[in-house]
């Protein structure tokens, strides 16, 4: 081709910075087709020379870019620039072709922050948005930054979120100055600060001319601002708009600026694009750095560089290559650092500069540099962003305990201390869950609290139930105490679970899995026997007839089967009936999955329950027989007992405290419990963290009071459990269910600590006696008195108590006395006629139960009925029953003339539970209305007597139940 047939347009000088020169260019035009023209390939050659070496040879380089940076050293002279162009088409050359300009080095690319008189304020303000962008609170943003006297702004308590041209997401601020300059340059009072964040927003893009619109309806100005990566993200999108403002409204440019905060500075030539269009504008590019300036020098080039990243130099070229009066790529913007509260110190890029690798990998230090920029900013009160607690409240939930702190300025990497104010007490470092300038929401583990004060507590002495604790809050900037100690109520529970435990005064509070499961197994008579008079747990309401720990027991059972083979691990089994079946169409399910990934999808772990269903099937057996003896049933769990353990083998009596202990380092190898503490310690603290992490491992919450299979079903719970066991020497890859087992072994563990802190939970109230004694109304009186009780109670106190009432005949009292073997809380209220106390049946009765009553929280209460039918006609009757005060005396000589002879050393409660009215108007000479008044005293009192009972052995209360005859 003919250098006439080509068109080559003169270069042109896009930038002159002070030490170097930008110029770009156009390809050559040809006179060819489009389909012709891509088959060409230029290379440009470019010589330039400046005037003060006219006699010396010009710099020359070769490159296929459209744009070349050269060396300007002399300032105020002319520089010479030529660039040949040549074509080459299949290797061979199809035509030359030259342009020439000239330029004077002149700098022509202002630097607004060296035109500031003072040090311009948005510096803080883009930081402190951009540090906050996660917080939803603006509101308390705005109270928060109003607090502050020198550089007072007003920001606005909303924000709005845009999608931006270049898919570039950012949250928009705007704050309006009050007398105060923000920018560098201009005297725009109203800033719009565009904070970017990788977050993706849905909805419709906003166009540049919107913000335009915004920004000239104002006379605003724009920062766009973000830190580390965020702050690539917000140079793209300053740099597109400022594209649309050079030629949609140039004059607009000056009042936009960009900000990052530990982000590498941009690079001219980043991959393909070359910023030629914005270069003039790249001093308002601002980089904010904590690095220390480095003077660049030879001695620098042992600094490994890494800023060649896109600009496409050899690997042998030096970074930002400098090659005899070129430059391959340079470093734009301006950086800024802060000087120890002096000022702010800005120094210019330039392609002398090597980026090291302490820039490139920069971890930046919000919480820090706002710090020394408040002291700057707001010398009169650089205190503003620390934190202050206004409240704390405290809400336990099982094991765990909930913080709720509300004050203002919470949530810069906060760390939470609460620290019990008794001696030797364990400072608890809650985690943070939720967290927003004015409020926390904190979780932790509160179980070395109860475990202190169920230690201080020996036998016969009251435990500390609720604790006064400290708060503390430590932020990035600063520390703040609650304004004074609140109150803790510990779970009671959990502390009578951890006392019984560490006392060893029942076996139920001490026995390894097998030794509880027999405990559980020898509880269910006396269940059955509630259930059929339909008259469980008057404390929990509708769900009165649950019994949790068949439900546990059932539970086991199901574990046991999913264990039974070791083939179910990994589905290999054939199809068949039964648990190898159930697998076998896990496996198919699972099939397209690749080896070694865990389960994300829904596999329904179906077993065949054949073993929970034997036991169930043995309890309605017994109790369809009528409720005989209780050696037939426990004849029948002792084999169901022997066949369960034979699959839970890890769980035996020599092997069950290894594996607990084991299973809690696999959650928490930090947790600091001994390896000699009692079982029910070791398992709570395992049932903590199990229960903890399925809460934050799926959307829906967990309650810690209610039972795990009835909060997750067991595909949901190995869903969630098995990758804690990955390890890097457990491989999993043979396996479509990896880690099956270990999930099913920690999940029958939490099992065992449900069913012991379901027995410390359960009291049995046991009403015994013969037909026509009034075992029947003391029954219906003292569920009566339990519905009231708990109708009485706050209502925001829930108790996890259960009291189970069974109205117990004579011959049914061996499974009183299984119960009490296992040493649970049991209250036995023992009725008969002022006959029955001579008579043998009563005496051996009352001999034997007290026998079996051997373990502390078990108690004997020896009722005499029918009080009533011993009063006399006498003058003074119908004084004695005037008011409750000479009821009391009555009432206790009558209990003194029946009891007499007949052992008054045992005591007695004497009641009248249902006097006849009748009765009183014959014996007292009165109406009928005041013998209704009479009856009601005797029912008070009475009911007084037992209410003191039963808060003593049943509502797990102190009371004064020594009122006897």
């Amino acid at each position: 081709m003919p250098p006439a047939s080509l068109a080559f347009e003169p270069p042109t000088v896009v930038a002159v910075f002070a030490s170097h020169a930008v110029l770009c260019w156009e390809q050559p035009r040809t006179p060819h087709t489009t389909s012709f023209v891509g088959h060409i390939a230029w290379e440009y050659q470019i010589e330039y020379n400046c005037s003060c070496r006219a006699a010396q040879q010009p710099y020359r380089t070769t490159s296929r870019d459209t744009f070349i940076l050269l060396a300007t050293p002399h300032e105020g002279e002319t520089y010479y620039v030529r660039v040949v162009a040549k074509a080459s088409i299949a290797g061979s050359i199809a035509g030359l072709v030259s342009a020439k300009v000239a330029f004077t080095a002149s700098c022509n690319v202002p630097i607004p922050w060296y035109c500031a008189t003072q040090p311009p304020v948005c510096v803080f303000d883009a930081l402190y948005l951009s540090a906050n962008v996660a917080a939803e609170d603006v509101a308390a943003l705005s109270v928060a930054r109003s607090s502050a006297i020198d550089n007072a702004a007003a920001l606005d308590g909303k924000r709005a979120c845009y999608t931006l041209e270049g898919d570039v997401s950012v949250h928009r601020y705007r704050i309006v100055y009050n007398g105060t300059a923000a920018l560098p340059i201009g005297q725009a009072k109203t800033v719009y600060y565009m904070v970017a964040t990788t977050r993706l927003h849905t909805g419709r893009r906003t166009r540049a001319m919107e913000m335009l619109s915004m920004i000239q309806n104002e006379g605003a100005a724009l920062v766009f601002c973000g830190i580390g990566d965020d702050g690539r993200l917000a140079l793209r999108a300053a740099l597109i708009f400022m594209s649309f403002l050079t030629t949609a409204c140039p004059p607009l440019c000056t009042s936009v600026l960009c900000i990052t905060y530990g982000t590498p500075r941009l690079l001219l030539k980043e991959g393909s694009c070359v910023l030629a269009h914005t270069l003039p504008l790249s001093g308002q590019l601002l980089h904010f750095t904590q690095l220390p300036l480095c003077e660049y020098s030879p001695a620098v080039c042992d600094m490994v560089a890494l800023s060649q990243r896109g600009s496409g130099v050899a690997a042998d070229t030096p970074p930002l290559g400098y090659a005899n009066g070129f430059y391959h790529n340079t470093l734009l913007g301006v950086q800024c650092r802060a000087a120890d509260g002096t000022g702010l110190h800005f120094h210019c890029s330039s392609p002398d500069q090597l980026s090291t690798e302490a820039e490139e990998e920069e971890a930046f230090d919000v919480a820090g540099q706002l710090l020394a920029l408040a002291e700057l900013f707001f010398p009169s009160s650089p205190r503003w962003l620390s934190p202050a607690v206004n409240s704390v409240r405290y809400r336990t939930e099982g094991p765990l305990l909930h913080v709720t702190v509300e004050g203002v300025n919470l949530h810069y990497s906060p760390r939470v201390t609460v620290t019990p104010l008794y001696p030797h007490g364990t400072a608890l470092f809650p985690r943070v869950t939720v967290r927003a300038p004015r409020q926390l929401e904190c979780t932790t583990c509160l179980l070395p609290w109860v475990q202190q004060c169920a230690d201080t507590g020996g036998v016969g002495e009251t435990a500390l139930m609720n604790i006064s604790a400290v708060f503390l809050l430590q932020t990035s900037l600063g520390t703040a105490f609650a304004p004074e100690p609140a109150t803790v109520a510990l779970p009671e529970d959990l502390l009578e679970l951890f006392r019984a435990a560490q006392l060893a005064f029942a076996p139920w509070s001490v026995e390894a899995a097998p030794g509880l499961v027999d405990c559980a197994l020898h509880l269910q008579p006396l269940y059955a026997l509630a259930c059929a008079e339909n008259s469980v747990s008057p404390t929990e309401g509708g769900n009165a007839l649950r019994n949790p720990l068949l439900e546990s027991l059932c539970t086991l059972a199901y574990t046991a089967e999913v264990l039974f083979s070791p083939e179910q691990a990994n589905a290999t089994a054939k199809p068949s009936s039964g648990v190898l079946g159930f697998m076998s169409s896990v496996s198919a399910r699972l099939s397209a999955r690749a080896p070694g990934t865990l389960v994300d999808e829904e596999a329904a772990l179906r077993v065949p329950g054949t073993e929970a269903v034997l036991l169930k099937t043995a309890l309605k057996e017994w109790s369809d027989a009528g409720f005989p003896g209780v050696e037939a049933w426990t004849s029948r769990c002792a084999s169901w007992r022997r066949h369960l353990f034979c699959r839970l083998s890890l769980l035996g009596e020599t092997s069950y405290r290894h594996t607990l202990l084991r299973m809690l380092r696999v959650l928490d190898d930090g947790a600091e419990v001994d390896e000699d503490a009692p079982l029910a310690w070791i398992e709570a603290y395992l049932y903590a963290h199990t229960k903890y992490h399925i809460t934050t491992a799926q959307s829906s919450p967990v309650h810690m009071n209610r039972l795990l299979c009835s909060e997750v079903s067991l595909s949901s719970f190995y869903r969630a459990v098995a990758h804690i066991f990955k390890t890097g020497a457990n491989s999993a890859s043979s396996s479509l269910l990896p880690y099956l087992r270990e999930s099913m072994l920690l999940w029958a563990l939490c099992h065992c600590f449900e069913l012991r802190r379901e027995v410390a939970r359960t009291t049995f109230c046991c009403n015994v006696g013969y037909s026509g004694c009034g075992v029947s109304t003391l029954s219906a009186s003292i569920s009566s008195l339990l519905h009231h009780e708990k109708a009485r109670r706050d209502p925001l106190q829930q108790t996890c108590f259960r009291v189970v009432l069974c109205h117990v005949a004579a011959s049914r009292l061996p499974a009183v006395y299984l119960a009490a073997q296992t040493g649970v809380r049991c209250c036995v209220f023992l009725a008969a006629e002022a006959a029955d106390l001579t008579r043998a049946r009563y005496t051996s009765i009352s001999i034997c139960m007290q026998e079996h009553l051997a373990h502390a929280g078990q108690h004997l209460f020896r009722v005499v009925t029918k009080a009533d039918e011993h009063l006399q006609s006498s003058p003074k009757l119908r004084m004695e029953l005037e008011d409750e005060a000479s009821v009391v005396g009555l009432m206790s000589r009558i209990g003194a003339e029946v009891v007499g002879g007949c052992g008054a050393e045992e005591q007695r409660l004497v009641v009248a539970l249902a006097p006849s009215t009748s009765r009183l108007v014959e014996l007292a000479a009165c109406t009928p209305a005041e013998a209704e008044q009479c009856a009601q005293r005797l029912r008070s009192y009475s009911e007084a007597l037992l209410l003191d009972c039963l808060r003593f052995g049943a509502l797990r209360g102190d009371a004064n139940c020594t009122k006897a005859a």
